[in-house]
């Protein structure tokens, strides 16, 4: 839609210095619709920063794979436009990370999320440093 409009805006110039000698009043349609297009570029700048901040806090999500005895369970953690919900997934041994990537392909659509809840705060996500060392200092205290 920009490069759109900014191709208009460009014919547009190239027409008024054309057509430069004409009376005023092709001067004023001219200049009307330069107006127009400044007019639609700030527009297009507003909306797509709103629609950007908007997609940036839409759905987050989280999966933590954590050790609680005597099974290794998964807390999936998300938010979408400001509601937390939560799962637990019950792995029972350690899972591979092939077997987790599996079992959500599976069973997406049957995982039971709590009741939403009104939030404001964003959940952080984990570096895969940061599991990996929580994962070993569990397996450790085994």
């Amino acid at each position: 839609m920009r490069r759109s409009i900014q191709s208009s805006v460009e014919a547009n110039e190239g027409y008024a210095r054309e057509f430069a000698d004409i009376p005023l009043v092709g001067r004023t349609i001219f200049e009307q619709q330069q107006l127009l297009y400044q007019a639609l570029m700030e527009w297009l700048d507003h909306f797509e920063g709103q629609f950007l901040k908007r997609m940036s806090t839409a759905f987050k999500s989280s999966l933590t794979i954590l050790f609680e005895a005597p099974f290794w369970i998964g807390l999936y953690e998300r938010t979408d436009s400001g509601k937390y919900e939560v799962c637990k997934i019950t792995f029972g041994s350690e899972p591979k990370d092939y077997e987790v990537y599996e079992f959500l392909l599976k069973n997406w659509h049957k995982l039971k999320f709590s009741p939403p809840i009104q939030t404001e705060v964003s959940i952080e996500r984990k570096t895969q440093s940061q599991t990996n060392a929580a994962r070993n200092s569990k397996s450790t205290a085994r």
